[in-house]
């Protein structure tokens, strides 16, 4: 028998009212969709964003109830971000964010919106919930370009952004030191990311210039209120944290990557902002 979606228990955001809905299946992401397109809008755009965690094998994924609060906790957090009335839905590790009216364009903007939020509150989120080791998310609008409920599902599984959190050991290029890299960031209290994207919205270039990254050998990653997330290969290098400080007027939170992924990312922006 199916299972109906019930309502959690509502979260506070100021005066506003914001909740989000359990789902059993993805058959009640897709009636919930059906529902925006009958009742509200011909057009909406979903936002699709899996968070990873420890202990995974292949694709099935052991649901403790540590993980589950702590997936409850990040959601939690960045819901308000969106609007009281887009329907919001939790299904084990993946959040999804219908958007009634909203486009192609706007889908990547929340898509944006909630990435830069989600990486910020996992960089400090509380001791007690769970970090998770991958975070991936994706973005797809109906009718256009998805003109099938379902297609427009699956295109929002298209990973668009991808964090790796864990730690890669035994590269050749690495040895020694990659185990010592995660054993600093853990001291530091700081996330070591193994891998960065190539490309970045363009609010952040706005913040750090392509020249000012390759002088600093640093590569902008976020910016959320008056944070900005950057990676280096050292963090403990005052003198680049100060920089930033004074050119961007932020706060700046370093995120600990390998010199080869900097040099690798440096080298690839220099090629593209020519």
């Amino acid at each position: 028998m199916h299972k109906e979606v019930v309502p959690i228990p509502t979260l506070k955001s100021g005066e506003s009212t914001y909740t989000y809905m359990p789902a059993q299946t993805i058959e009640d992401i897709a009636t919930a969709m059906r529902r925006v397109v009958m009742e509200h809008s011909t057009r909406f755009a979903l936002v699709k964003i899996t968070l990873l965690f420890d202990g995974e094998k292949g694709n099935r994924l052991k649901h403790t109830p540590a993980m589950q609060q702590s997936m409850h906790y990040f959601l939690a957090d960045i819901r308000a971000l969106v609007r009281r009335t887009d329907p919001v839905f939790l299904l084990q590790n993946v959040m999804y964010f219908v958007l009634p009216t909203a486009d192609i364009n706007g889908g990547l903007l929340v898509q944006e919106r909630l990435w830069e939020a989600l990486l910020w509150r996992i960089h400090n989120k509380e001791a007690s919930m769970l970090a998770p080791c991958r975070i991936h998310a994706g973005y797809a609008a109906y009718p256009e370009p998805c003109q099938d409920i379902y297609q427009c599902i699956n295109a929002a599984g298209t990973v668009c952004r991808s964090f790796d959190f864990s730690p890669v050991v035994g590269k050749d290029d690495g040895g020694a030191q990659d185990k010592e890299l995660p054993a600093l960031a853990r001291k530091l209290g700081i996330p070591y990311l193994t891998s960065l994207p190539r490309q970045l919205p363009s609010q952040v270039w706005q913040l750090v210039s392509p020249h000012l990254a390759c002088e600093l050998r640093c590569y902008p990653l976020g910016h959320e209120r008056d944070v900005l997330t950057v990676a280096v290969s050292d963090p403990q290098n005052k003198q680049v944290i100060e920089r930033l400080c004074q050119e961007t007027g932020l706060r700046i939170f370093p995120v600990l990557t390998h010199p080869h992924e900097l040099q690798m990312v440096l080298e690839h922006l220099a090629l593209v902002s020519q």
